[in-house]
């Protein structure tokens, strides 16, 4: 690897890279505007302009590579000049709307003009006016009166959208991006000088799928997500790390939330799983945190339900499920919504006290994937229900079948999703139904006592994706109303049939899984970390391409 001096201080960096990557090595900051890892390096908008020696002029640290011996300045007068007077031409006809702009706290233009330019502007004329709430589809807005002209959206689309392999490391790479059409190149820049602005092509607009990362690799405020505009401040917002349950890929994001609610997902990045991407449909799943929510214990009375304590809950739950009848078994629903220590408490659960029970697996119907990020399964945790059950665990057909022929004299629902909506005709015909599940489904209508839930948000677990990696989240807030977490469900209804398990939280679950099942086995919450941890038998994903780097 080279070696090479950056304000004095040595760096080892990887042959190749940028000097703006070997500067973080020795952890100094360049400023910068376009660059991104995963794009093009254009150098178009001169912020991360630094001195070389023995070079006549100032160099883009962004695309300028590192070599053996380079000796590199950052701080030097000749840089901190430019990186003054280009900030006070990017900001030259920028409307400084920080009051009422979303991205104020979060934008790269507010920062460094506090920490390299820090004047009043000196244009003594009006400045330029472009379009602004301009609805460029799929949730998007542009004001072009702020954009800086970074073209990471537009390099986006051609270099990532436009090649179906070049997001997800999952993925087979390709070596360079594809040149996009433009149907798959929905954003340019149009007229020129002072007169440039971002726009789309005619006709155009952006298509449902990934627009959402254009929101989130703005430097600026100019691309803006219509479904969070105006709705919180973001230096409100707090930040925890998660996992993205609308399918089976398992992306890291970051669930960002205020007073117990969920407001957006970010991308987290995972070079394994999901690189710093996410899918339109997965950054706005987390709406299911908040809407439709079932928040007591409850009853049926009759043709409806009576909201009780959490005891008499418990009490008539295990008194259906433990009712003797001919010799009939319970049969469990597990859900590939719920994490592997919701699920693995159930298992012992009916598998200890409630005879020989029969397993099913339930869950969201499959939808429609992609060869980019979104997976066929539109459930975040079913490889690892799989390893649970194990053989005995049947398909929804079994527990129709089942129900049909009066097989059952009662059924456990975990979650409350079932991909076959005959399985919830079916349900209509069992003798008692205990449905533990976090949102309304159409199982509510034949549940006879209702334990509710708590989100991935609400509590600490462990989802195992669809290429076998068992991935850790984390609790964001406190459950919603009197909810409690499936873990602790399992615990209390054991406690009421005579097993106590001794179980103190997820992660004496997990360590609990982990001893029994061969799957799981030498791993720990520790082991998983927050990059996730393969589990026993499955190989991990290739690994990405750089993009290519046209010069500047």
């Amino acid at each position: 690897m080279p070696t090479l001096k950056v304000d004095g201080k040595t760096v080892e960096a990887p042959a190749g890279v940028p000097i703006i990557e070997a500067a973080k090595l020795a952890g100094i900051e360049v400023p910068y505007f376009c660059y991104h890892e995963k794009l093009s390096r254009p150098a178009n908008c001169r912020q991360c302009l630094v001195e070389v020696a023995k070079a006549p002029k100032l160099v883009p640290a962004c695309y300028t590579t590192v070599s053996e011996g380079m000796e590199v300045f950052t701080e030097s007068a000749r840089v901190k000049e430019v990186q003054r007077t280009n900030m006070e031409f990017l900001l030259l006809n920028h409307p400084v709307d920080c009051p009422i702009c979303d991205q104020a706290g979060e934008c790269k233009l507010q920062d460094y003009y506090r920490d390299y330019d820090f004047k009043p502007s000196r244009l003594n004329i009006l400045p330029n006016h472009k379009p602004k709430v301009v609805r460029l589809g799929a949730q998007v807005v542009l004001d072009a009166e702020r954009c800086i002209l970074c073209t990471r959206c537009v390099r986006f689309y051609e270099e990532i959208v436009s090649s179906e392999n070049a997001v997800g490391a999952k993925k087979k790479h390709q070596t360079a991006p594809q040149t996009a059409a433009p149907s798959q190149r929905p954003l340019g820049v149009f007229k020129r000088g002072s007169k440039s602005e971002l726009g789309l092509y005619p006709g155009e607009e952006l298509p449902h799928g990934y627009a959402r990362n254009v929101v989130d690799i703005c430097p600026v405020g100019a691309l803006t997500s219509e479904e969070f505009r105006f709705r919180k401040r973001v230096w409100f917002l707090r930040r925890t790390e998660s996992i993205c349950t609308g399918c089976a890929t398992g992306c890291n994001i970051h669930l960002e939330h205020h007073e117990g609610v969920a407001y957006r997902y970010k991308p987290r990045d995972n070079e394994a799983v999901n690189e710093c991407w996410v899918c339109d449909d997965g950054a706005y799943s987390y709406t299911r945190i908040n809407e439709q929510r079932l928040t007591a214990p409850k009853v049926r009375q009759g043709d409806v339900f009576a909201e009780v304590t959490w005891a008499d809950a418990i009490g008539a739950a295990a008194a259906a499920l433990n009712a003797q009848d001919n010799g009939r078994p319970v049969g469990v629903v597990l859900s590939a919504q719920a994490s592997v220590e919701d699920n693995w408490a159930f298992t012992r659960l009916a598998r200890e006290v409630l005879g020989e029970p029969r397993f099913y697996l339930g869950g969201k119907a499959p939808w429609q994937g992609d060869k980019v990020l979104k997976s066929d399964d539109q459930n975040p945790n079913t490889l690892g229900v799989k390893l649970i059950g194990g053989k005995v665990l049947l398909g929804l057909d079994a527990l129709i079948a089942d129900l049909k022929g009066q097989k059952l004299r009662a059924v456990l629902v975990v979650g409350g999703d079932l991909a076959d909506p005959k399985a919830y005709e079916a349900l209509r015909s069992a003798p008692a139904v205990v449905l533990v599940a976090t949102n309304e489904t159409p199982a509510l209508q034949s549940a006879t006592v209702l334990l509710p839930g708590v989100t991935h948000a609400e509590k600490e677990g462990v989802f195992v994706n669809g290429d076998g990696r068992a991935q850790h989240f984390f609790q964001a807030f406190d459950p919603k109303g009197r909810a409690a977490p499936e873990w602790k469900i399992a615990l209390k209804l054991g406690e009421r049939l005579g097993r106590d398990f001794g179980w103190t939280g997820p992660q004496s679950i997990f360590d609990d899984l982990a001893a029994q099942v061969p799957a799981f086995m030498g791993q720990s919450y520790q082991t998983i970390g927050n990059g996730g941890a393969l589990l026993d038998g499955f190989k991990p994903a290739e690994p990405s391409a750089p993009a290519a780097s046209p010069a500047p």
